[in-house]
């Protein structure tokens, strides 16, 4: 965690300083059985942490994720720095215990997933235990101590809360709560003050160095909170975080607007609703894709199991039952429920034919899929699965995979490119849109990696893909990576296998940029994370005598030269391949920050500075797209 000057100001002036630690401390610790990733910290990255904090908040979704060996040394660990823990035990009294700190109480709770803690069982304090939850509010208002919340819950990624969260916050601040501080959604959702108290319903990431936050646009965004007991006063600070564990506050401009917008929504409840049921319809096929309903009554069926109270806590103990999370043995709840539920075979059938309806979005799929079906040839498959497992005719290819791994680009069916993503397939017509270095998922591209496929080496292009049979290449910070042979062999690898008018996409550091500091940053070993690896140092002229030779056209899309910033109109979107570090899109710590943006502008020609704030722009990258002649 790499702290700038107007951070360390800002902590080293409060006595205490509270932070939600979201996994668990140590490498050396067996995966409890749950759904999700498995977070934990070296203790080297946990050390740079316990630094600028004291107090960790440890009721969320990660801190139990091995088990109560990995919760008791993770609690052993923040006592070892010098820190206090709360929201988390050995037992319920002990996860339920709040904070005192001078007049303030806090306490700490999280909307349940797993892990919840039992009277003789290990875990989180959850909302689950609402009753609890009550009184310690008010026992604390009526001891005349200032109740401070500390509440994980929410909606991942959106940058408002929950209409239901919105009146859950505002109950609490009701029965007494002088404040309420969300955390989880890993972005900023704005905070309202409501009826004398604060409420703050996401801060945002401080320290998270995941790559799956790195495109976001508002993650690195965050909030801070400072409460004065004495003054009785609350102050809320925007600040900047990003992958690399650079955290200090940010520029107010570059956060207004979004926390404006998600305050205005906040305060007004037809659009909060709104927005959450536009929200909810997009994400719905991304995140729950194992919920898709085959028509209305199916729809209505899963709804009816949702929404009822009785129906709900049902399913929730059958779950918890079967995935041996409750003291009920597996073996002993199947024994009971005689033929209700079996794992033989009529079951792993009926489950390949779930599968196969979950994905029937897609009519030709669905259609290849119940003939398959029909003919008795529908079945699981696991990864990595031979080729027997993919059923074939002349056009078609499937495969029906209980993995639980992320394989990229797996293997090559005529006439299609099978593809994971999250915890289904998806099939990409040829000509194919292939990304390479790429650490994200993006439907209609075929991600891949240098485990899966050396963009220098013509023998690993061919494995893959047949010559011209590629619309479409993406490369966003990975040529600077290559040495001088190899950069030439990628780029004449592109050509051959691009369709004739084919597009290869590419955005590289701009050796042409104004700033020394930026400069710095990405030259050949420089400065910043993984500069050290950079092989090449691109501006425009370059970048056209590199691709010339290998028969591309250029076409100059975002661009620096001595008279300034250059930008063509270009599409920066999904479908033609966008492009993260650019005018458009980059939400890194050289926009948000105090002290990096003074950096940046302060080594800028002083005829060139005006250039940023005209173009709104800070790290930008040599963007262009090389065309194949038709």
């Amino acid at each position: 965690m790499h702290a700038s000057q107007s951070w360390r100001e800002l902590v080293e002036s409060h006595q205490w300083r509270v932070g939600n630690l979201e996994g668990v401390v140590g490498k050396a610790f067996p995966p409890a059985l749950k759904a999700g990733p498995v977070l934990s910290f070296e203790e080297d990255a946990f050390a740079s942490v316990a630094r600028w904090v004291n107090v960790f908040g440890l009721a969320n979704n990660h801190c139990c994720d091995c088990g109560e060996e990995g919760l008791v040394a993770t609690m052993s660990s923040i006592e070892v720095h010098g820190g206090r823990s709360f929201g988390a035990g050995t037992n319920m009294e002990e996860a339920w215990r709040p904070l005192d700190l001078e007049s303030c109480r806090i306490v700490a709770v999280a909307e349940h997933e797993f892990g919840k803690a039992e009277d003789r069982r290990f875990g989180i304090a959850t909302t689950e235990s609402e009753l609890r939850l009550f009184d310690t509010i008010r026992e604390g208002a009526q001891s005349g101590r200032q109740v401070i919340v500390y509440a994980h819950g929410g909606s991942e990624m959106l940058p408002f809360p929950p209409p239901y969260l919105r009146e859950r916050y505002r109950l609490w601040i009701r029965l007494g709560a002088r404040a309420v501080v969300g955390h989880h959604p890993h972005v900023a959702q704005g905070f309202e003050y409501y009826e004398g108290g604060l409420i703050c319903y996401s801060l945002g990431n401080a320290f998270f160095p995941h790559p799956r936050w790195v495109s976001n646009r508002l993650a690195m965004a965050s909030l801070a909170v400072s409460f004065d007991p004495g003054r009785d006063s609350f102050s809320v600070f925007p600040i900047y975080a990003d992958y690399h564990g650079n955290i200090g506050l940010a520029r107010p401009e570059t956060l207004a607007s979004e926390i404006l917008r998600s305050n205005e929504l906040i305060s007004d409840q037809v659009a909060l609703s709104e927005r959450y049921c536009e929200a909810s319809a997009r994400l719905f096929e991304n995140w729950y894709r194992d919920f898709l309903p085959r028509d209305p009554r199916h729809a209505a069926r899963l709804l009816h199991y949702f929404r009822c109270d009785a129906h709900r806590a049902m399913v929730a103990q059958a779950l918890s039952q079967r995935m041996g999370e409750t003291k009920e043995p597996l073996e002993y709840a199947m024994r009971q429920s005689g033929d209700f539920w079996s794992l033989d075979k009529d079951s792993n059938e009926r489950n390949a034919r779930d599968s196969s309806e979950t994905l029937s979005g897609d009519s030709v799929f669905e259609q290849v899929a119940r003939r398959f079906e029909s003919e008795g040839r529908l079945r699981m498959a696991s990864f990595p699965f031979e080729e027997d497992d993919v059923l074939e005719d002349s056009q078609h290819a499937i495969v029906l995979c209980e993995a639980r791994e992320k394989p990229s680009v797996v293997s090559k069916i005529p006439g299609l490119w099978i593809q994971r993503k999250d915890d289904l397939w998806e099939w990409i017509n040829a000509p194919y849109k292939v990304e390479i270095g790429a650490n994200r998922m993006v439907p209609g591209w075929c991600r891949t990696n240098r485990d899966t496929l050396d963009a220098a080496s013509i023998d690993s292009w061919r494995s893959s893909f047949s010559e011209e049979g590629v619309s479409r290449i993406l490369a966003e910070h990975v040529l600077e990576h290559l040495e001088d042979e190899d950069l030439a062999k990628c780029l004449v690898c592109a050509s051959i296998f691009l369709k004739p008018g084919g597009v290869f996409r590419i955005a590289v550091p701009d050796a042409a940029h104004p700033s020394a500091f930026y400069r710095e940053l990405c030259k050949p070993e420089g400065s910043d994370p993984g500069s050290e690896d950079h092989k090449q140092f691109f501006d425009l002229g370059f970048m056209i005598k590199v691709a010339s030779r290998a028969g591309f056209q250029v076409e100059p899309l975002e661009w620096w030269s001595s008279e300034g910033f250059h930008k063509a109109k270009w599409a920066n979107d999904w479908e033609t391949g966008r492009i993260e570090r650019s005018s458009d899109h980059y939400a890194g710590r050289l926009r948000y920050s105090h002290d990096l943006w003074a950096k940046l502008v302060d080594t800028t020609p002083a005829n060139l500075r005006q250039e940023y704030s005209t173009h709104g722009v800070s790290f930008t990258s040599l963007v262009v797209d090389l065309r194949k002649p038709e």
